[in-house]
């Protein structure tokens, strides 16, 4: 059966449910329903807080539990082990078993010293010990449906749809179906080929008793079976020793008729044939013989007699309707020898159904059985019911069906075609012999109004069924399952035990529900019983197979192994395969688990039966193997149905990361069914905001909420989208509305926290968001994570420590004698907690502290037991729960970006937990920037390691000299630019263009860009951040080199500056890009976008899956992050440089402007650049042929180490003899350096500037080039080539001079 997996179960969020799970758990394991939790809150309980005796016998055995802070590193320690255990030791009675559950992880040590202890104990004759990781427990837990359910109802819910209800509702379904096919299929052989022919002949017409045989004929017609055979009997019995041959003839001709309309067959069989004798040789009386011999099974002699009918008349249907029957062949053949012309009359036609029926192909039998109730003129009960019934063994047969549970829509409609076929034909017969002839007909009425859940309509005919036939089972068992579906199961039990021996079906359908009910040794007892007195293989397998199921629920693997070495052995199919899997796996062979399900995958065939497969890809699923499981549910599940099996495959798609899967199975049942289905709708609109195709997501979230009003995930999925889409009021009307925090899963509090951010809601409201947040979720890291950041970007109260204790303070006591303190929280709620140390209006110590001072002292408790206090410490509750995430977040290795705060001058203890982070975060930065800069490291990477936002870190990355962004990554491609394509371009590139302000001339060369969604929710979020600091002023903080706290104002100007800056260029995007979705997505596996997520940040990861698609181009300035693109991608891409080259081409800039944006680009200290000596003379001219920026800062930066000019392909050689240069020296970076630099001299020489000026700006490159491990090559190829020229303008100088006679 499939459970919820393991690593699905959360440690609960206080010590109170946690002790809950171990009662429950413990009751479970040990078996004993008197387990119970040990006294109450506050009273000693020696150790033990959860007691019971193992299967109930004399010993007692007791737990534990120890809720421990696993964030905080606090495992379960030596000292408090063997602390616990000495109070165990105390406990009345003693116990044989001592068991300690904590919330931790596993600990070697402490299980080893467990053991150890255990030894010792029982050499001496006490308790032996054990250690239960919450690892152990959560196993444990998973193996208990009803549990889960009870502690974990969000889990449960979606696996009382993917689980129960494909499994356990599916038995009773099952079980509902056992007897389908034989109860339909009851009255095959006495069914006839069609109606005798009833009209009186010419002979009858004029003979006596004329008025006699015509009113048997009507109550025949009018289907009054029982009253016709009386009155013919009777007649009979008046008249035969006197009455003519043909009225002997038409007597026993209609009782033959009513004989066979009360299907009893024989009789009237041998009443035709005797009927012959008194008419002989007309076409009627031959038919009637060969009618005779058919109902007697004579398929001979009735053959031969039709053929004599045909003798008379070819033309008559009714034989060839016989003919077909008594013939042996295929179905083809024997439509084939039925002239075509007869083939469709109402007789041939249902005789051809008939057969099809008999030959089980339903197909061709429902197809005859339609055309002949078309061509039926009258009142055809029989032929009516045939044909529903058909349709219902088409239903029954259908696996999907049987294995699954699932009605759609299509089989519900067939389901209503048959219902009312059956009730048509039953209701036009009202003679008690022939509905007890025709029992079935309500026996499947009752089934289907049990499958079209019309509980009253079954319950009618179950109790009609039951008066018409007391004596058959089938009514009784129906009625056990529509006991079964209104919830009085004790009242089906009975009436399944009383069936007995009656129904060899029975026990089965007991045992299930006794299964259902977690009764499993009593379900055992039922089996075993069972298969004592019935051996029929029908019966055997499922049996087998349900008793083999509990032996492994019971862990009886003694048991399971001998069935399935008698039993399933010698099968060899998959579902043995799968017992046997479970059954190494009970003995501890996870290897041979594994190797057996594997071989199972491996034998499937086109024949294995959806029963099979669907237990094998459960298999797959508990395990966590998605994609195996995928691949078999894709087999055998109907993808056009809504059903728990299709939300079982669109599980394994999206949690395996094929969304492109789930999204297309998901959007073809919502227009299939015209109507959002939950669920299905749920994940499609969560990957439609995925990938950012919003408009489509908030149409199907705005028709969900028309159904589904109260849905909370969706209400806030709309708000995100609302609010990504510029409806500000839209949002902020929800984010007014009541919302239950009790409800909210981590995820939902985290989206709401976003919301409130950005929306800039009070402050106050937005903090009990996260505080709550940070409360119920207290074991999950991601809550004191985003509570810490949160907290030091919104929390503004700049005040002094308190010294007054009000409502949501947190506050210190320390004992004076002891010198122990401990903290409280005075918190205004209902649920306070007293173990997290929340006390509430109702605590006396609440009332001790309002009001009190810090200094004060406060008395606990009375009488002896007294204890003075003082009030040590204030906080605010908020910055307390910061101190105390902010320890617990030491033991993880992320770290946090920059965040405003504000601090009193006196805080500076307070925020000590926000110090060593700062510490850690300037050194982790300095690491991050030293790996940017010698490693090929993407600038979206280079944020993550940083914690900034990507608008923060280029802007870091361009004021830095020490840093620079390598642009050329040796893979870009500009003749791309000269295709029709368009340019995708991410963060990077649009802070470039919108700063140097040529991004109109891109766009007027190339047309609109295209950008990504979550490009746009940087710029937003980073804007909504600036908008914040302007509301409340602020400053942010740092740690100097020398360790010392710095905390700095952030001038207003700057932030309104930096938001004007953030509007224009999103208005700029509104009007010159497009937004593209990022469909790409769905191509590639979820997770491998998720990792790279992580790496790159979605903004940057979401531009290259876009620009992947047919017609893109990748923009960015980033090189390394093309150089990802092309290698795991295969997504080329260009920079700025090839841009402006593109642009320069096409006359949409001047070279002045080119080289103008070239300098920026230096400047912004972006390596890779293509530059020249034009580039430098241009950057001297700025700075006003001054030693100032840009002049200083590009010469710094491109005299660097690892920065150089590019060398075109066709570099002519200076003639510098290489063997001056070291082996290591790159000589193509020195040529190229020598004449830039010789360049920039000759140049820098002809501007009208003073001689002084000139030795300046040469002096200061000379200089920077000095620097460099290659300088010395760089100035000797220099002076070379300056002699050189000296020495060529000398000899032109002094021919010149020859050439005048000088």
């Amino acid at each position: 059966m499939p459970t919820i997996s393991s690593s699905q179960i959360d440690p609960p969020e206080n010590w109170e449910e946690f002790e809950d799970i171990c009662r429950d758990l413990w009751e479970k394991i040990w078996n004993d329903p008197n387990t119970q939790k040990n006294g109450r809150q506050g009273q000693p309980q020696n150790g033990v807080d959860v007691f019971g005796r193992p299967n109930q016998g004399e010993k007692w055995a007791g737990v534990q539990c120890k809720r421990k802070d696993i964030l905080a590193g606090n495992a379960l320690t030596e000292e408090e082990l063997l602390e616990e255990i000495g109070k165990a030791k105390s406990f009345d009675p003693d116990i044989s078993e001592f068991i300690i559950a904590i919330t931790g992880p596993r600990d070697q040590k402490i299980q080893k010293l467990a053991r150890l202890i255990t030894e010792k104990h029982l050499k001496k004759g006490l308790f032996s010990v054990h250690v239960w990781s919450w690892n152990d427990i959560k196993d444990k837990l998973a193996e208990y449906d009803k549990l889960i359910n009870k502690h974990y109802p969000h889990l449960s819910k979606r696996d009382e749809i993917l689980n129960n209800q494909i499994n356990d509702m599916n038995e009773n379904f099952e079980n509902q179906l056992i007897d389908l096919n034989s109860s339909i299929g009851s009255i095959d052989k006495k069914l006839v080929v069609g109606n005798v022919p009833l009209g009186l002949s010419s002979d009858l017409l004029t003979t006596e008793h004329q008025r006699e045989l015509k009113h048997a004929k009507d109550l025949i017609d009018n289907l009054k079976i029982e009253d016709s055979l009386t009155y013919l009997i009777k007649l009979k019995s008046d008249i035969w020793d006197k009455a003519s041959p043909i009225v002997k003839y038409g007597i026993l001709k209609y009782m033959g008729s009513a004989k066979q309309k009360l299907l009893k067959n024989e009789e009237a069989g041998l009443l035709f044939v005797e009927a012959y004798q008194y008419n002989p040789d007309t076409e009627e009386s031959l038919f009637i013989k060969a009618l005779g011999h058919l109902l007697l099974n004579q398929k001979e002699k009735a053959n031969l007699w039709a053929k004599k009918v045909l003798e008379k008349n070819e033309a008559n249907f009714k034989a060839y309707a016989i003919i077909a029957e008594t013939t042996d062949n295929n179905l083809v053949n024997i439509i084939s020898e039925i002239p075509e012309e007869f083939r469709e009359t109402e007789d041939v036609a249902y005789t051809i159904g008939f057969i099809a029926r008999i030959k089980n192909n339903l197909n061709e039998a429902e197809k005859w059985l339609r055309i002949a109730l078309k061509k039926n003129e009258g009142n055809s009960p029989d032929l009516k019911a045939n044909l529903g019934e058909v349709i219902q063994m088409k239903l029954s047969d259908d696996p999907y069906l049987v294995y699954t549970d699932e009605i759609d829509t299509s089989m519900k409609e067939k389901l209503k075609e048959v219902e009312v076929l059956l009730e048509e034909a039953w209701d036009s017969i009202c003679d008690i012999q022939m509905q007890r002839a025709r029992i079935s007909w309500l026996a499947n009425l009752s089934t289907v109004k049990l499958l079209l859940n019309d509980l009253k309509g079954a319950e009618k005919y179950i109790d009609l069924g039951i008066k018409i036939d007391p004596s058959n089972p089938f009514f009784e068992k129906n009625r056990a399952f529509l006991l079964l579906n209104t919830g009085k199961a004790e009242d089906a039990k009975d009436i399944l035990m009383n069936i007995g021996v009656k129904d060899s079906q029975a026990p089965l359908i007991l045992a299930f529900q006794l299964k259902d009910e977690e009764k499993y040794l009593e379900a055992i007892e039922t089996l075993e019983n069972a298969l004592k007195v019935n051996s029929d293989e029908s019966f055997q397998y499922p049996t087998h197979k349900l008793l083999i199921e509990l032996y492994l629920i019971t862990k009886n693997v003694d048991e399971a192994r001998k069935l399935y070495n008698s039993f399933f052995d010698s099968r060899n199919d998959i579902s043995s395969k799968v017992y046997k899997a479970h059954i190494s796996r009970l003995e501890g062979d996870n290897e041979a688990y594994i190797n057996i399900i594997n071989e199972a995958k491996s034998s499937i065939i086109d024949l294995t039966t959806p029963q099979e497969l669907s237990m094998l890809a459960d298999e797959f699923y508990k395990i966590g193997k998605l994609k195996d499981a995928s691949e078999i549910y894709e087999k055998f599940v109907d993808k056009e149905v809504n059903s728990n099996l299709t939300h079982r495959l669109i599980d394994c798609y999206y949690r395996s990361g094929e969304i492109g899967n789930a999204l297309n199975l998901c959007q073809t049942l919502v227009e299939k069914y015209k109507t959002p289905l939950e669920y299905i709708s749920e994940v499609a609109i969560s990957i439609l905001v995925e990938i950012d195709e919003l408009e489509e997501a908030k149409t199907l979230i705005n028709q969900y909420l028309a159904v589904f009003s109260t849905n909370l995930d969706m209400r806030i999925n709309q708000a995100i989208i609302n609010l990504h889409s510029n409806h500000s009021s839209e949002v902020d009307n929800f984010l007014k509305s009541p919302i239950d925090l009790n409800k909210l899963s981590l995820e939902q509090f985290k989206k709401l926290a976003y919301l409130y951010h950005f929306r800039g809601f009070e402050e106050q409201t937005y903090l009990e968001i996260i505080y709550n947040m940070r409360r119920k979720y207290f074991n999950e890291y991601d809550a004191h994570a985003e509570y810490f950041k949160s907290l030091l970007f919104k929390y503004t109260d700049s005040e002094s420590t308190p010294i007054k204790v009000t409502w949501d303070m947190a506050v210190c006591l320390k004992n004076n004698s002891s010198k122990r303190e401990e903290w409280f929280i005075l918190e205004k709620r209902e649920d306070a907690d007293f173990k997290s140390r929340e006390i509430n209006q109702d605590n006396p110590l609440s009332k001790e502290l309002i009001g009190k001072y810090i200094g004060e002292t406060v008395t606990i408790g009375q009488g002896v037991s007294s204890t003075e206090v003082i009030i040590e410490e204030i906080q605010s509750k908020y910055i307390y729960a910061s101190q105390e995430s902010g320890e617990l977040l030491k033991y993880s290795s992320d770290n946090f970006g920059l965040f405003p705060i504000s601090l009193g001058s006196d805080e500076k203890n307070k925020f000590k937990p926000l110090l060593d982070v700062l510490k850690d975060r300037r050194d982790h930065i300095h690491n991050a920037e030293k790996t940017f800069n010698e490693k090929i490291i993407p600038v979206g990477a280079f944020a993550k390691f940083t914690g900034s936002n990507l608008i923060d870190t280029w802007n870091h990355i361009i004021n830095n000299s020490d840093l620079s962004l390598k642009c050329d990554s040796k893979n870009s491609i500009g003749n791309l630019l000269t295709t029709k394509k368009k340019l995708i371009i991410d963060i990077v590139s649009l802070l470039t263009i919108h700063e140097t302000k040529i991004k109109d001339n891109i766009v007027k060369t190339f047309g609109k860009l295209g950008i990504a969604q979550s490009t746009i929710n940087e710029i937003v979020r980073a804007l909504t951040e600036q908008k914040m600091l302007k509301e409340r002023g602020s400053s942010y903080s740092e740690m100097s080199s020398d360790d010392e706290f710095r905390l700095y104002d952030i001038n207003s100007k700057s932030i309104e500056r930096n938001i004007n800056y953030l509007e224009d260029l999103l208005d700029w995007i509104k009007h010159n890009c497009d937004v593209i979705s990022c469909k790409a997505a769905l191509k590639i596996n979820r997770k491998v976008r998720v990792q790279f997520n992580n790496l790159l940040t979605k903004s940057f990861m979401d531009t290259i899956l876009i620009a992947s698609e047919e017609g893109n181009l990748f923009y960015s300035d980033d090189g390394p992050l093309r150089l990802i693109a092309k290698e795991k991608f295969g997504v080329n891409g260009i920079w700025t440089q090839e841009v402006l080259l593109e642009c320069l081409k096409r006359n949409n800039i001047t070279i002045n402007d080119y080289n103008k944006i070239i300098v920026k680009l230096l400047s912004f200290n972006y390596s890779g650049i293509n530059y020249n000596s034009n580039t430098l003379i241009l950057a001297a001219e700025e700075a006003e042929f001054k030693l100032s920026n840009p002049y200083t800062n590009i010469i710094d930066f491109v005299t660097l180490e690892n920065n150089h000019p590019n060398i075109p392909e066709v570099f002519v050689s200076l003639n510098i003899s290489e063997a001056f240069l070291k082996d290591e020296a790159d000589i193509n970076i020195v040529k190229s350096s020598i004449r830039v630099l010789h360049g920039f001299i000759s140049k820098i020489s002809e501007q009208k500037i003073s001689i002084e000026q000139q030795n300046l700006l040469i002096n200061y490159f000379l200089c920077r080039i000095a620097c460099r491990t290659d300088g010395n090559y760089i100035l000797y190829g220099l002076s070379v080539l300056l002699v050189k020229k000296l020495t060529k303008r000398y000899n032109s100088l002094m021919k010149k001079m020859d050439e005048t006679n000088l």
